[in-house]
């Protein structure tokens, strides 16, 4: 059963429930993938492939992080669309090249954001990577949206979210260290998919909750 956006919204909007748990998330986010385990696997295997094959071409494997940083996006595109019950194609991965200009230019704008955060402290720089964490999740749900105008709604939408992030994103990194060392490897290929529509989940339910902030602050 796939569960839709509105759905994790009722559990938003409820009186006294303000935060998103970490159980929720992934609830929600294996929920999305009954039924959808295959094409999910094959949409995050896919960048890893042609990596692999640009890798293998002499200088290509130079520039092969830049060239195919859209199907990065395209991933967080399959998985978006997944979690929002609209049956994605795998083809999705490869949409973001339509785009190429402007995905390139916001890959340069938040690393050298987060880089320059990162030479003032460790800290500082990890404040300002999940900061910018939802700017391709945003460029994707605005296709007319200016890069810069992309991360200033990230930056609006992680407010007061940031270290909760992290903490997810640690535990995250936790199940994934036994799921490793105990498959071998070969659990990754279903823990991938899942990590994916975790964090898909939570910018959904991150940008709901921001947007029904903003309706309160306007109704006053």
């Amino acid at each position: 059963m796939c569960e839709t956006t509105e759905s994790a919204a009722v559990s938003i909007a409820a009186p006294g429930n303000n935060e998103i748990s970490f159980s929720e998330l992934c609830k929600f986010a294996w929920r999305n993938l009954k039924g959808h385990w295959g094409g999910a696997i094959l949409a995050s295997l896919v960048p890893m492939f042609i990596g692999m094959a640009a890798n293998s071409i002499p200088f290509v494997c130079f520039v092969s992080g830049i060239l195919l940083f859209p199907l990065t996006v395209g991933v967080t595109l399959y998985f978006l669309r997944l979690v929002r019950c609209e049956n994605p194609k795998v083809e999705s991965v490869f949409e973001p090249f339509r785009q190429y200009g402007r995905m390139l230019w916001g890959y340069c704008r938040v690393l050298i954001f987060v880089l320059l955060h990162f030479l003032m402290l460790i800290i500082p720089g990890y404040v300002a990577l999940f900061r910018y964490s939802m700017t391709y999740y945003v460029m994707l749900d605005n296709p007319e949206c200016s890069v810069r105008e992309a991360m200033i709604a990230s930056r609006e939408i992680m407010y007061g979210h940031k270290w909760q992030m992290f903490g997810y994103m640690l535990l995250l990194f936790l199940i994934a260290i036994p799921i490793m060392l105990f498959t071998l490897g070969i659990g990754m290929i279903w823990f991938a998919p899942f990590v994916q529509a975790f964090c898909a989940r939570y910018y959904d339910m991150l940008q709901q909750k921001y947007a029904l902030k903003q309706s309160a602050m306007q109704a006053e």
